[in-house]
C-alpha cells in the first residue's frame, strides 16, 4: 500500500506501536480482520444494533460528506490526519470504504 508522503511520519509513529495492544493476537494472519470482535464478519455487524447506531451517529457528524476528527486520543493527537476540528481525508476514505462494504 502506497503511503502519501505526508503521512509517512504517522505510518512510522503506529507501526512502532503496533504490538502494544496485542496485534499479533487479536488479528488475523492477514493483519486485517480482528479475531472475537462482534464486528469481526462484516454479516454480523449488518444485523448489530450497535454498529447500525453508531454508523448512524456517525452519518450525523459529517460535514459536506466527509468525516471531521472530534475527540482526539491522547496518544494521536500529535498525528497529521488526526488533528481536532480538520477534515481527515484518510478516515473519510475509510468511512465510504465501510459503506460499501455494509451495501
Amino acid at each position: 500500500m502506497a503511503v502519501a508522503q505526508k503521512y509517512q511520519g504517522d505510518v512510522e509513529a503506529i507501526l512502532a506501536r503496533r504490538y502494544d495492544n496485542g496485534w499479533d493476537y487479536w488479528t488475523t494472519p492477514d493483519k486485517r480482520l480482528l479475531k472475537d470482535s462482534p464486528f469481526s464478519a462484516l454479516q454480523s455487524a449488518k444485523k448489530d444494533p450497535r454498529f447500525l447506531d453508531a454508523l448512524e451517529t456517525l452519518k450525523s457528524k459529517l460535514a459536506d460528506g466527509k468525516i471531521v476528527v472530534q475527540g482526539v486520543n491522547r496518544k494521536l493527537e500529535g498525528l497529521t490526519f488526526c488533528r481536532k476540528g480538520a477534515v481527515s481525508e484518510l478516515a473519510t476514505r475509510r468511512y465510504q470504504e465501510i459503506l460499501e462494504n455494509v451495501g
